[in-house]
């Protein structure tokens, strides 16, 4: 089993600015059909021999008809966590390890395992499952693109205090739209706008702008969409490369 890392709160976030700019670039969270099993898979994992495992869900790549990449938590460590795949109908197939991290969020401390499965044949229906030692999850759907049309829903960012109500709009979406390949998830904006007006008020400070032309600025950009979504992806990339601390470390190495 690989060594676990304690992420940090920060480290956290970039793994989620992460997803929001690859899904701009084609990635998105998705199963097919995602929706049954989006409701169904916790369940399933953990009546198969005992494995705990939930949450599991597929990272749609930019090229879906070749590679996918498998995702999926569990509040105790698994022993030789894989993924096993193989074309439907057929018995042999192929096991990919797994890489995992520990994060604590709220007190509770998870581990995320992700494995990449590759070299997929184009349209072809294959299926896989969860294994962690003697104990495996049931087979789920995966469908690699066929280079043809398809549907897909897309839900905007989402602020809740316990998301029963996006839930509620997921799944009646699901149910209406049963063709839908996959789903996309815009998060995280105003967690990046939250932090790019961070990032701004730094500038500032450094060009010794008075607070209350910042909070012209501020007002203007909050009311201007484009504006604000450039602020938002300034956060995002802030999280994810922390420009700010390696500007004041290159400073203070000067000094």
């Amino acid at each position: 089993m690989n060594e676990h890392t304690l992420l940090s709160r920060r480290n956290f976030l970039k793994l989620g600015a992460a997803a929001v700019v690859l899904a701009g670039s084609g990635w998105a969270l998705g199963a097919t059909p995602w929706g049954r099993q989006a409701s169904h898979t916790a369940r399933a994992l953990v009546k198969s021999g005992g494995l705990q495992a939930e949450y599991l869900r597929q990272i749609i790549a930019a090229d879906n008809s070749r590679c996918r990449t498998v995702m999926w938590q569990s509040e105790k460590p698994l022993e030789d966590p894989q993924v096993e795949v193989r074309p439907v109908g057929q018995q042999q197939g192929s096991s990919i390890p797994a890489q995992n991290e520990s994060f604590t969020d709220d007190g509770v401390t998870c581990t995320l395992y992700t494995a990449l499965i590759a070299d997929l044949t184009p349209g072809k229906a294959y299926e896989y499952r969860i294994a962690s030692g003697e104990q495996a999850g049931d087979w789920q759907p995966l469908h690699p693109d066929d280079g043809g049309s398809f549907q897909a829903l897309i839900f905007p960012d989402s602020q809740s205090n316990d998301y029963s109500g996006w839930k509620s709009l997921a799944q009646d979406a699901a149910r209406r739209n049963p063709e839908a390949a996959f789903f996309v998830n815009m998060f995280a904006s105003f967690g990046g706008f939250l932090q790019g007006a961070a990032v701004l008020a730094w500038l500032a400070k450094r060009a010794r702008m008075s607070s209350w032309l910042l909070g012209v600025v501020l007002v203007f950009i909050l009311f201007n969409g484009f504006f604000a979504q450039i602020l938002a992806f300034v956060g995002l990339f802030d999280m994810i490369f922390d420009y700010r601390r390696r500007f004041e470390q290159r400073n203070s190495d000067r000094k």
